[in-house]
């Protein structure tokens, strides 16, 4: 599984389309030509790198519906999942409106893609298999001629479920007569940000386990005889992590004996076959609310103790352990001074049942010619996604810290 550095782009999971010009003479007489070619171009022109074509640069939506609605070219039914005919107007506003959403979502920021490794799984629940009980490296020397030992994955089960969601957006036919394109694009940016948001909001509250740690859904840490909190307070239930557990009380983010103890709980943690996990390596993430970004701040940067005198930092830049600050106002909602220290990916996945996509239906055609009649939309726009956290592991790579 490869730890992606970035969100995944949002799918097209309609009709993908793009367009030569925003003129409406010149696109009508394209798409009566060359219906196929005009497909494609209209993709290439949404989907390339340099100056993409946006709802922004069109300057008279109703021209272009009355140019391109009654021209037919080849199209996609996502909700049947074959070839249709479709109008031309509907590649049209298809392409531009899955473009705007996807620029929108991938501008809200966002730190839980560096958290968490990622996958895709078909599945609702997804099951992985803990390796234990492997064969000790200072056992005997395996001679000449002698078979190497089997080594067997033990029955240790984790498992990940599923979370679906999404929302849609109506354009309104009176939007075109209108010739309302900021309208259009408002509603589109707020469906894509919506979802940015959203994705965002629920992986911190996962890699937090908030819900988890309150005894209710959602459950990050799921092993095989059910579901229980990623952080406690002592090894009771989760037997690798350190006697005192991966959950720091009274730990407040001050100055670098707090990571030290967060650290020295790592220390004392051992993963399934039963090794020390290695703390001092530079993959280890602090991870902050706002509140908390100048104290994390003046610790990394301060190569002498804050407030300490001529004493060397040993969480500073000159200092023994590397580590990365990640910070985020989505965490300041769920506490101001709760902060984690650990190895994130290492710890948690995140599965993608469904990607983000997004689909596009004209309220014109057949299928959709009820909605016209009853409230004249337009089109209707929709964005969903199906997608969890688990942890693959006791809590043995994490430390969640509280005030």
């Amino acid at each position: 599984m490869k730890n992606r550095a970035s969100k995944p782009s949002v799918q097209n999971a309609g009709i993908q389309v793009g367009v030569p010009e925003v003129d409406a003479a010149a696109l009508r007489s394209t798409a009566a030509a060359e219906p196929k070619e005009f497909v494609r171009k209209m993709h290439d022109l949404t989907e390339r790198e340099e100056k993409p074509l946006r709802w922004q640069q069109v300057r008279n939506v109703k021209a272009l519906q009355d140019a391109l609605a009654d021209v037919v070219v080849p199209g996609y039914d996502a909700t049947q999942k074959r070839m249709v005919d479709t109008s031309a107007f509907q590649v049209l506003t298809s392409n531009l409106t899955v473009a705007g959403i996807n620029d929108a979502y991938q501008a809200v920021p966002t730190i839980g893609d560096q958290l968490v490794t990622e996958f895709d799984d078909n599945k609702k629940i997804t099951s992985f298999i803990g390796a234990v009980n492997l064969i000790d490296a200072t056992r005997e020397r395996v001679d000449e001629g002698k078979p190497f030992p089997l080594i067997g994955a033990g029955e240790e089960r984790y498992q990940i479920h599923h979370k679906r969601n999404g929302a849609r957006i109506a354009i309104t036919q009176e939007m075109f007569e209108e010739n309302d394109v900021a309208g259009i694009v408002s509603l589109i940016d707020c469906l894509g940000s919506w979802a940015g948001e959203q994705i965002e909001k629920l992986t911190l509250r996962y890699v937090f386990d908030v819900d988890g740690a309150a005894g209710a859904e959602p459950y990050v840490y799921r092993p095989q005889d059910g579901a229980s909190a990623l952080y406690v307070s002592s090894n009771a239930v989760q037997t690798r992590v350190h006697s005192s557990g991966n959950l720091v009380t009274s730990n407040a983010l001050v100055d670098g004996s707090n990571i030290e103890a967060a650290r020295l709980r790592l220390a004392g943690a051992k993963n399934s076959r039963g090794e020390p996990i290695n703390v001092f390596g530079s993959e280890m993430q602090m991870v902050i609310p706002d509140a908390l970004h100048m104290v994390a701040w003046q610790i990394k940067n301060s190569v002498l103790e804050p407030g300490v005198w001529n004493q060397k930092n040993a969480y500073g830049p000159e200092g023994m352990l590397g580590y990365k600050i990640l910070t985020s106002t989505v965490l300041d909602q769920l506490s101001t001074s709760t902060w984690g220290f650990g190895n994130f990916p290492a710890q948690l996945l995140r599965k993608w049942k469904l990607r983000p996509e997004s689909v596009v239906m004209p309220g014109t055609s057949p299928g959709a010619a009820q909605s016209f009649l009853d409230a004249r939309i337009g089109y209707q726009a929709r964005i969903a996604w199906d997608m969890s956290v688990g942890a693959r592991d006791q809590g043995v790579y994490v430390t969640k810290n509280t005030a």
